[in-house]
């Protein structure tokens, strides 16, 4: 009588797994959707925040404001993490562009005045 009943549990549980398993094609639980449609709209939030911001540190660097396009960079590169690979590259590109504009200026600074 006991064996009986373990493979009738066995045989159920078998049944019910198989049942589990099976994929239904095109059919994503609402909650799942819900979650997977925040979290999509969150990253298109953070990349337009981004673009923005990059927006304002490339018209910093142009305006000669590095300073205030430091702060904007620090800014950005506390978020690169959360960001496509598309936008990082945007970040380091910013980075680059400020360090050589810093310099360039500190060298055009630093050139003798000519007599005149």
């Amino acid at each position: 009588m006991a064996r009986t009943v373990v493979v009738t549990l066995l045989v159920a549980g078998l049944l019910v797994a198989a049942g589990c398993s099976k994929k239904e094609e095109g059919t994503t639980p609402p909650a799942v959707k819900k979650t997977t449609d925040q979290a999509g709209d969150a990253a298109e939030a953070a990349s337009a925040d981004a673009a923005k911001l990059i927006e304002q540190v490339q018209a910093l660097i142009k305006d000669g404001k590095f300073d205030d396009a430091e702060a904007k960079l620090k800014e950005l590169e506390s978020q690169k993490g959360s960001q496509p690979a598309d936008v990082q590259k945007q970040i380091e590109g910013l980075r680059t562009l400020l360090t050589t504009s810093k310099a360039a200026g500190e060298m055009k600074d630093n050139l003798p005045k000519l007599p005149g």
